[in-house]
């Protein structure tokens, strides 16, 4: 069975001082997580982890080059009301 696949919003680029960029693709183990791709051209960003374990993160498609918004609420909205998400920023120093 194919994994969900969501597509995030593709933004202009942020301000790296505001926002944390990702630059690759990034994975895990959790075969239940969809897959989280690029709002561009459909390219993978995020693949076997919650997406929710990310909170104000940028993803830089490697694939097109695309900005794409990974915050909570973009992820509640494409799955659906009613799932529970847990806040978690990151930062950089």
């Amino acid at each position: 069975m194919a994994r969900q696949q969501i597509h995030l919003k593709v933004i202009s680029e942020p301000d790296p001082q505001k926002r944390v960029i990702i630059n690759v693709l990034v994975t895990g183990t959790n075969a239940s997580a969809p897959d989280i791709c690029c709002g561009g051209c459909g390219a993978p960003l995020l693949t076997g982890m919650a997406a929710v374990t990310f909170f104000n993160v940028v993803f830089r498609c490697s694939a097109c080059g695309a900005f794409n918004d990974l915050t909570s609420e973009s992820v509640v909205s494409a799955l659906g009301a009613g799932i529970p998400t847990k806040k978690v920023s990151v930062t950089t120093d």
